[in-house]
Formats: structure tokens, sequence, C-alpha cells
């Protein structure tokens, strides 16, 4: 998986400085995680999102980090959960990830943070969270439910109902 490329060093050449390929790999991972239900699509698409993190970039590091907190408060408990753990692992293993006098509050909140309570309780938590990372707060958070385009029916193609009438059942 890609999570394993990337975490395993097959990627360190696919600099974001010389490469905008590890920015094109979250954009498409951000882009399938929106309005998905698939719940170990989902857990994929974090840890994928954290192990972008290892690039110091902020083009690449924002984005990833919002990913991550936003899916702190997602509807699955599952989901909170793993993005919860991932962000931790991240936060100890990459320095700069967080600002210097923020670690502590960071650190305690996503370890401390039962991720799986009600998302309610979660999100004073989670936004807590946004500014120690250096991050602003998107504005639709990635498990937003997508409003459904009303369809456009098409008169002209003929559908199943006109061959049932031609057929004259």
């Amino acid at each position: 998986t890609m999570h394993l490329l990337l975490t395993n060093g097959c990627m360190d050449s696919m600099h974001p400085s010389t490469s905008s390929v590890p920015l094109d790999i979250l954009e498409h991972v951000q882009g399938e995680m929106r309005g998905c239900k698939d719940v170990s699509k989902l857990q994929a698409g974090v840890c994928v999102a954290a192990a972008v993190l290892q690039y110091e970039e902020t083009a690449v590091r924002a984005p990833a980090l919002q990913t991550l907190l936003a899916m702190l408060c997602h509807r699955y408990p599952r989901v909170r959960k793993q993005a919860g753990e991932e962000l931790y692992l991240q936060l100890l293993t990459h320095e700069g990830l967080v600002m210097e006098d923020h670690m502590e509050l960071a650190t305690s909140i996503l370890s401390e943070t039962d991720w799986t309570a009600d998302v309610p309780s979660l999100r004073p938590l989670r936004d807590e969270l946004y500014p120690a990372f250096g991050v602003v707060r998107a504005e639709a958070p990635l498990g937003a439910t997508v409003a459904a385009r009303p369809r456009q029916s098409m008169p002209d193609e003929p559908g199943y109902k006109d061959l049932v009438k031609e057929m004259h059942y």
C-alpha cells in the first residue's frame, strides 16, 4: 500500500521541494476520503495522511494535519481512534510538528482522550489542537456529508418504462 511505500523510505527521492508527488498523493487520498463510508478505506487514508507528515514542507504538512485533525471528529469511532493514534505517533516521531510551547498540551490531549467517545464532547478538545499544530481549521470537515445533487431527467433517452410500453406489456 501507499502507506508502506511512504513509511519504508521508498518515496524519499520524491521530496516535495523537487516533486509534487507527495502532495498529489495526499490530495488524491483526501478526495477518496471525502464522503466515504468505508471504514477500512478511511483508516487507510488516515495512515497515508499521517505518513506524509514526514515531509517538513508546509505545503504538504498543513493539509495532512488538517485532514488528521478533521478525522478526530469523524462520525465513525474507529476512524477517530485511528486518527488520534496516528497523530500521536507522528508527534513523537517528527520534530517541529507541533509548536514547542504546545507540545505538552498536544501530547496530553492525544494520549489521554478516548476518541471513541461521542463527537460533541470531542470537538472542544480537537479544536484546541489546531493552534497547537499551527494550522487553521478547514471550513468543511472531510467527514461532513455531501449534499446530494438533484438528478436531471433526460427525456430524449428511452428507458425501461418506454421499452415495456413499446412491447405492449
